[in-house]
């Protein structure tokens, strides 16, 4: 489309104009072919004083897209909001207001967010909030910009920001809810240990946490599992820790111990006031077969610290000069007999034939520690199939 736009203001143009036609008309008022050109000139000095200019037309797209994403975690149906209601009514009504604000120059969608983001307007207020599930945004039908209604959470390593920055979709937050902190106690069951011999006793520890405001309240702390004491009313204080003795079982395999916390009028929720936690029964002890070529300090630790364990038998072997010593087993058997996991150091111990029965151990299923590194070029021979990571000059090759 051409559109004008003239260089002179309209009187001055108009006025330029006439003076050319006239000047052209009387200079030529006999006519005659030489007046042809000079008319073309006069013409063309008229159309560049109009300024003409090509136009696109405009063409109509497709409105910019504006998230409304509503926070619907469990901690959304807490009732602090101004006037009495809960915190996902607030939200709503804030995006509400935020959707009107924006006017029909958007297309306004809405997203609901817990332990996942789904399309659609918040219904209910459960679960917890997967604030890492917000970068699904960043896709490839990004919106413009995002507005998140939300009672908060504590920083989390997981966090969206970096994906939806990297994809230049700015976020505007609405807080809703109080500013007191929800009323909430938890429990935590840890052991002592992993694994247990058939007859041992494991010392298991029930960690309470509960917010300032259920501290000094009365909970009852019930245990489920074998050998599980009878339940107990505890005094709530946030750190609680409340130790018993459990007996791991007279054969192998794997015991279950439980520990729940009885609700209190007013938590947030219920989905922390129980924890479970696993006990491995172990028949046998585990061999541990410790290769070390050359002596050192932090290998020396390390055996005596896994002697200390009492589900491990460790027979190490030190090579000095051309002596081999052998601590904790037979030196007439061979280096590795009947060990369930081979902790090597310097391999210089190792002859070929040992190093490549290490490696159809590994590779039958047996484990594997590398105590040193392998040096520049990494380890010689059948060893080599060991190796994790290579180094070589200025990189390192998987």
């Amino acid at each position: 489309m051409i559109r004008f736009d003239p260089l002179l203001p309209g009187w001055l143009t108009v006025l330029v104009i006439a003076l050319l036609a006239a000047s052209a008309a009387w200079t030529y008022r006999r006519g005659g072919w030489p007046a042809l050109p000079r008319a073309a000139a006069v013409a063309l000095a008229v159309l560049m004083l109009l300024g003409p200019m090509w136009v696109e037309p405009q063409r109509q797209g497709e409105p910019p897209r504006l998230a409304l994403v509503c926070d619907s975690s469990a901690s959304m149906a807490r009732a602090d909001a101004p006037g009495g209601r809960d915190r996902l009514d607030a939200a709503r009504a804030a995006l509400a207001a935020a959707a009107a604000a924006a006017g029909p120059g958007w297309k306004v969608e809405h997203w609901s967010l817990s332990d996942r983001l789904v399309p659609g307007s918040a219904a209910s207020a459960s679960g917890a909030t997967s604030f890492a599930a917000l970068a699904a945004l960043a896709g490839e039908r990004a919106p413009a910009a995002v507005v998140f209604a939300s009672d908060g959470a504590d920083p989390l390593p997981d966090g969206p920001e970096a994906a939806l920055a990297a994809a230049r979709i700015p976020v505007f937050a609405l807080a809703v809810g109080g500013a007191t902190a929800a009323a909430n106690a938890a429990v935590r069951l840890d052991l002592a240990s992993p694994t247990a011999f058939p007859g041992q006793e494991v010392e298991a520890v029930a960690v309470v946490s509960c917010s300032p405001g259920l501290a000094g309240r009365q909970a009852e702390l019930r245990w489920s599992g074998p050998g599980a004491p009878t339940p107990a009313t505890v005094t709530l204080a946030d750190g609680l820790r409340v130790t018993h003795a459990l007996p791991a079982g007279a054969a192998a395999g794997e015991v279950v111990w439980s520990v729940e916390l009885s609700p209190l009028p007013g938590e947030a929720t219920l989905a922390d006031n129980r924890a479970d936690a696993a006990l491995r029964v172990v028949d046998r002890r585990l061999r541990l077969a410790v290769l070390e070529g050359r002596p050192a300090w932090d290998t020396a630790f390390a055996v005596r610290a896994w002697r200390r364990d009492r589900q491990l038998e460790v027979v190490a072997r030190w090579k000095l000069g051309e002596r081999v010593l052998v601590s904790g087993g037979d030196p007439a058997a061979p280096p590795f007999a009947g060990a369930a996991v081979v902790a090597l150091g310097d391999d210089r111990l190792l002859d070929a034939a040992t190093a490549a029965e290490l490696v159809r151990f590994v590779a039958g299923g047996g484990g594997l520690l590398l105590l040193s590194p392998a040096g520049d070029q990494g380890r010689d021979g059948a060893l080599a199939a060991l190796d994790p990571l290579t180094a070589t000059r200025g990189a390192a090759q998987a």
